[in-house]
C-alpha cells in the first residue's frame, strides 16, 4: 500500500495549521476552501477581539492552551 491518506477525527481535533490541509484537496475545491478558511480565520479574530480583556478565553483550550493555566476546560 503506497497511498497516503489524511484522517481527521469526527470531533475535529487535528493539529496542522488550517491552511496546510488545502494541499490535500483536489484543486477543484481550492477556491471553496479559501472562502471557508478565510471565514474561519475571521471568526477566530473576532472571538479573540471579543475576549481580549477576559481572564479566560475559549481560545485557551486544546493545543493552543496552557495546561497549567487552562487545566479546567469545563467552562
Amino acid at each position: 500500500m503506497s497511498e497516503h491518506h489524511v484522517v481527521i477525527s469526527a470531533d475535529t481535533h487535528c493539529g496542522a495549521d488550517l491552511w496546510d490541509y488545502k494541499e490535500y484537496l483536489p484543486s477543484k475545491y481550492h477556491e471553496d476552501f479559501d472562502v471557508w478558511a478565510k471565514a474561519i480565520k475571521e471568526g477566530e479574530r473576532r472571538t479573540a477581539e471579543a475576549f481580549k480583556d477576559a481572564e479566560r478565553s475559549p481560545l485557551n483550550v486544546g493545543v493552543d492552551g496552557d495546561p497549567a493555566v487552562d487545566g479546567n476546560r469545563n467552562y
